[in-house]
């Protein structure tokens, strides 16, 4: 019964915090609906500019951006 109960109990929202700063700390480049998302910032040159194309097992192709490459939202 234990057990059960410990799956349920999810990380402290600190930790999830944490885990994210982690994650993100050895990333540089990310794509643009991930900088929309967590850091609120808006990528201002065209996908033939991105700094890195990978391609997934499924076939997608995202295009990877720098920082330097995007400008802050407005009312955020």
């Amino acid at each position: 019964m234990l057990g059960k109960v410990a799956k349920n109990v999810g990380l402290a929202p600190w930790e999830l915090a944490y885990q994210r700063q982690q994650r993100e700390a050895t990333r540089t480049l990310f794509s643009r609906s991930q900088f929309k998302k967590e850091k609120a910032r808006r990528v201002v040159v065209g996908d033939e500019e991105a700094r890195r194309v990978i391609v997934t097992r499924s076939g997608h192709r995202p295009h990877l951006f720098s920082e330097n490459q995007t400008i802050e939202l407005d009312g955020r």
